[in-house]
C-alpha cells in the first residue's frame, strides 16, 4: 500500500480525503495544517504522495510553500494539488 499525507484547513475535506484514499487500500495520515504536514515527512515516516490544498486558509506557508519544502525534503515526493479556488497561476513544477 501507498503511503499517502494529505494537507487541508477542512476537518471534514481531510476525514473524507482519507476514508477515500483507505478504501482504495492507501495507509493515509492527515494534517490540519502545514507544520504538522511536514512533521509527517520526518525521515522515519514513510510517505509517498503529498495530496493538498493550494490555499491552507490563513496558515502559512500555504500549499505550494508547503509543497516546495516537501520536495527538498523527500526528493522524489510525488505531489497531488487540489483547490475549490478558481485561480492556480503561478503553480510550479518540481522536477
Amino acid at each position: 500500500a501507498a503511503h499517502d499525507g494529505a494537507a487541508d484547513h477542512g476537518a471534514l475535506i481531510r476525514a473524507r480525503v482519507r476514508c477515500i484514499l483507505t478504501d482504495a487500500g492507501h495507509e493515509a495520515r492527515t494534517a490540519a495544517d502545514a507544520a504538522q504536514a511536514l512533521a509527517l515527512l520526518q525521515p522515519e515516516e514513510p510517505v509517498d504522495i503529498l495530496f493538498t490544498d493550494i490555499n491552507l486558509g490563513d496558515d502559512k506557508p500555504n500549499g505550494l510553500a508547503l509543497a516546495s519544502e516537501a520536495v527538498q525534503m523527500r526528493k522524489g515526493l510525488k505531489l497531488i494539488y487540489t483547490t475549490g479556488a478558481v485561480l492556480t497561476d503561478g503553480m510550479p513544477e518540481f522536477a
